[in-house]
């Protein structure tokens, strides 16, 4: 069966997308239209350009997680930088263009200087993920043609279902969010700073370190509200929620652990992954014009 995926932000988190991806794929899931922010706009591009699931996780099982983050030359100002995850994603991607790809796919941003949304579709697929995964103020923001400096397309919508589902309108849509959404009480474990990444030990014994755990953990708290108001107004088909709260955005992560939960989110949802082939009835009835403007809306972006 044919359907259009959101992937969700979340850090470290997303290596469930892996999981989750090759979850629909064993099942008979073809996607044929892919959006992400954020970690899911990374891994889904990683994805889109032919990468298994199975082979990024066994890749990503290798990678030292305590030397992605360090400072690039000619970087914006940032707590952290990201010298280590680049030379990665260069090597994974190098000049690939959304225009080659073989389904339709998009990463989502935020332009601080016009403070709109900026949906990508277009040019260097490499420069694309490093924008939309410019966590604001922890990571470099990414300039961007003449005038766009651009972050985290999470901070207005941590689950891209209205850009899926412009990219492929005739498709039955699923949202994989990583931030539970708050129906009921979950322990919050924000972006720790004592995670054990160079620079983190000794920025989180000074005041400005514990000022911004402080704010980060507030900040995964307003993104568990925003992801439950855009789920609920951008309607998708169905959810696969990993259960990931409990894992921190920056820290160090057992990649095959984490990839497992992905595995188990599909096997949870198959009920509403089910009753997908029924979707025709329930998405004429559910057609509104705020759907049919996003799509719109989408022409001319980035």
């Amino acid at each position: 069966m044919d359907i259009a995926v959101a992937l969700g932000g979340g850090g470290a988190r997303g290596i469930a997308h892996l999981g989750v991806f090759q979850g629909l794929q064993e099942r008979g899931y073809r996607v044929r239209a892919l959006a992400g922010t954020s970690i899911g706009g990374l891994i889904g591009a990683l994805l889109v350009c032919g990468y298994a699931p199975e082979d990024l996780r066994s890749r990503f099982c290798k990678l030292d997680q305590r030397k992605l983050f360090g400072q690039r030359r000619g970087d914006l100002p940032s707590l952290l930088g990201i010298a280590g995850l680049a030379a990665v994603l260069a090597d994974l991607l190098g000049d690939r263009q959304f225009e080659d790809l073989p389904i339709p796919f998009a990463v989502t941003a935020v332009d601080i200087r016009s403070n709109q949304a900026v949906i990508l579709k277009k040019g260097r697929i490499f420069d694309a993920v490093l924008a939309t995964i410019a966590i604001p103020g922890i990571f470099p923001p990414r300039p961007w043609a003449t005038n766009r400096l651009l972050v985290d397309g999470g901070m207005i919508d941590p689950v891209p279902v209205d850009v899926v589902s412009a990219l492929a309108p005739g498709l039955p849509t699923v949202a994989v969010p990583l931030a539970a959404v708050p129906d009921e009480p979950v322990e919050l474990h924000g972006m720790s700073l004592l995670a054990p990444i160079p620079g983190i030990d000794f920025i989180s014994r000074l005041r400005m370190g514990q000022a911004l755990q402080t704010f980060l953990t507030a900040w995964e708290t307003s993104t568990r509200l925003l992801t439950q108001m855009r789920l609920e107004n951008d309607r998708p088909d169905a959810i696969v929620l990993p259960l990931v709260d409990d894992i921190h955005i920056l820290g160090e992560i057992d990649v095959n652990d984490v990839h497992e939960r992905g595995l188990q989110a599909v096997a949870r949802a198959e009920g509403s992954l089910a009753r997908l082939s029924n979707w025709r009835t329930r998405f004429a009835k559910a057609l509104r014009l705020d759907r049919i403007s996003v799509r719109k809306s989408l022409d001319g972006f980035e």
